[in-house]
């Protein structure tokens, strides 16, 4: 692992990693922490995220993990539905989780705050020693490894089962792409946090062909520019998002034409979840970095991957050799192999009802199916707006484009039911709503009149994370219903004939 703080760069070999975990697995010996046990864990912070990770898939134990965003009632209550035995974090959320009942371990060096167990060592088991422990623990593929929080309709999350299957997997899929052929010894980029499908099959993926995993000093939209390219990795999967705010930094600084985005040594740019803007993919192709799509759910993990060598703009590639793909009579997608999801967490009935009676997974998104086997996505079932016309609206693929237009960090459509469309949008510090119009209006000009978005109005601070969240593989949870109940005197200023307010602006 290479991590990069600023212009600090410190390196931890495998077999460095190795002690750091037999180092954990000793911490879980003498708390009596045993496979088939729970363990919640923060892990937003990538790197101490990776060693516990590593020492839960070696012990069989199961992760269950925690968003910073979250209340100290839902963690209490997460933890309660999961029973966990134990709670990984970072000191400064102590504070967020409040008085608990169980273990709380942390890594820090120094002396850890009060009433924790920290993990970090001074000195570690030697290479040798933990490797041998490591070799002797190897749980079957079938153990629980995660149990992963995903939105819900009731106000309380759906909590996912995963087996390691799905992540043993993940070597083979790589290895099949030829991924692993791109650099030897191979540099990885992790942006993603391992809360998300994306990050786990950043750190599976790179662990399978031994890759020098690169971690920067913040993670997610947060990633410095100068840290990636600095660690200059070969491969770097990401949500658009992410590449996004790169970006967003690269033009801010009014770097000259040219100027490679990722590293000298990009290769590679794997995303997902979200549309990625063709005007962005243009440019990484320019500068000789091959863009891949992936497709998948946080239930069935990748189902698709762009083939190496070939692209269809708006597809999201072939399926991979273990997945069927099949297009229910709604258009809905549906997936079935063996590396599903084993159900969610105490409702049997919501399990069954995920999947037809072939087994096939219902994906919950409107797609095409290709003569030759390509996937496009078209949309999200439950998510659709209708018009007074009687029209379909996906309002999921029109917030991906306005999120992609410069400045907008955050968007919301509006429009269900109601005659015009408009939006909520949160812009960076010091970006003007009469230039996103502009933009916005160059965009309806690619999209049918009862997709056009006709006002905007700019919220004085992003939404909170009860109201718009990231969730697996990239993707964003709108509460819609929140939204327009909390915003509702904006959103009514937004429909009348003339609004005198200075954070709406009409688009045409």
């Amino acid at each position: 692992m290479h991590r990069r703080i600023g212009t600090e760069s410190i390196r931890i070999s495998y077999a460095e990693m190795a002690g750091r975990v037999a180092t954990i697995l000793d911490v879980f010996e003498g708390l009596g922490i045993r496979s088939g046990q729970r363990i919640a864990c923060y892990l937003d912070d990538v790197a101490d995220s990776v060693h516990m990770a590593v020492a839960c898939a070696h012990a069989g134990v199961t992760t269950v993990p925690l968003d910073p965003r979250s209340s100290p009632t839902a963690l209490r209550r997460l933890n309660e539905r999961t029973e966990a035995v134990a709670v990984f974090t970072r000191p400064e959320h102590l504070a967020q989780l409040g008085e608990l009942a169980i273990p709380t371990l942390v890594f820090v060096e120094g002396a850890a705050p009060a009433g924790t167990i920290n993990l970090h060592r001074d000195t570690n088991p030697d290479a040798r020693t933990a490797l041998e422990l490591l070799r002797t623990l190897r749980p079957p593929a079938s153990t629980l490894y995660v149990i992963q929080p995903t939105s819900g309709t009731t106000g309380e999350p759906k909590l996912m089962l995963r087996t390691q299957l799905p992540f043993l997997r993940i070597a083979r899929l790589w290895r099949f792409q030829q991924l692993d052929a791109v650099a030897t010894p191979q540099r990885r980029i992790m942006v993603n946090p391992l809360t998300h499908g994306t990050g786990l099959l950043d750190l599976w993926s790179g662990f399978a062909i031994g890759a020098e995993m690169c971690v920067p000093s913040r993670p997610n939209t947060e990633a410095p520019l100068d840290e990636v390219r600095a660690l200059d990795p070969h491969v770097l999967v990401m949500v658009p998002r992410i590449l996004r705010a790169l970006h967003r930094t690269q033009v801010s600084r009014g770097e000259p034409p040219g100027t490679r985005l990722l590293g000298p040594s990009a290769k590679i740019f794997v995303f997902g979840g979200a549309p990625c803007e063709p005007e962005l993919q243009t440019l990484l192709l320019e500068q000789g970095v091959q863009v891949l799509e992936v497709y998948g759910t946080s239930e069935t993990g990748i189902l698709t991957m762009m083939p190496i060598g070939e692209r269809r703009v708006g597809w999201a590639g072939k399926p991979f050799d273990d997945v069927e793909i099949k297009i229910d009579e709604d258009g809905e997608i549906l997936a079935r192999s063996q590396c599903m999801m084993e159900g969610y967490l105490g409702d049997e009935t919501l399990t069954r009802e995920s999947y037809d009676d072939e087994g096939f997974y219902r994906t919950g998104d409107f797609g095409e199916l290709s003569a030759d086997g390509w996937v496009k996505i078209l949309g999200r079932k439950k998510d659709v707006f209708n018009t007074p016309l009687g029209n379909n609206i996906f309002p999921g693929r029109l917030e991906g484009m306005l999120e992609q237009v410069p400045a907008v960090q955050q968007a919301v459509l509006i429009g269900d039911s109601r005659l015009f469309l408009t939006a909520l949008v949160v812009l960076g510090k010091g970006d003007r709503l009469d230039e996103v119009a502009r933009h916005v209006k160059e965009m309806n000009r690619r999209l049918e009149p009862e997709e056009r978005v006709r006002r905007l109005c700019a919220l004085d601070a992003p939404f909170d994370g009860d109201l718009y969240r990231p969730v697996g593989h990239g993707k964003v949870r709108r509460e819609r219903k929140l939204i327009e109940e909390r915003y509702k005197p904006l959103i009514d200023a937004l429909y009348q004939e003339r609004s005198e307010s200075p954070a709406i602006c009409v688009v045409e």
